[in-house]
């Protein structure tokens, strides 16, 4: 993750906490959160910048356009790997990590 994600998303999250309620996960829990892959995706749009987002209206206009580049298939690709996903950590016993 970004440096700058990782100072401004903080701030961001408090600003709009009454939005979100918080999940807690079992520790050891594997991850089977397909809006991971997405993060990486955007979180490489973010670094490719030669001028770092200034502040944090100018993250989110990055990422909102970001989001819009990603292509459809990308989105349809990773909800159609859940099953597969599933059956990896259920081979695993849900304990040793899996490759997906």
């Amino acid at each position: 993750m970004s440096r700058y994600l990782l100072i401004m998303a903080p701030e961001w999250f408090d600003e709009h906490n009454n939005e979100f309620e918080v999940l807690t996960c079992p520790p050891n829990s594997p991850d089977l959160n397909p809006i991971e892959h997405l993060w990486d995706v955007l979180d490489t749009q973010v670094q490719s910048m030669e001028t770092p987002p200034r502040n944090l209206q100018d993250l989110k206009d990055l990422l909102l356009t970001s989001c819009y580049q990603i292509p459809q298939h990308t989105f349809r690709d990773l909800v159609e790997s859940m099953p597969r996903r599933g059956g990896a950590v259920s081979a695993a016993k849900g304990g040793q990590p899996t490759q997906y």
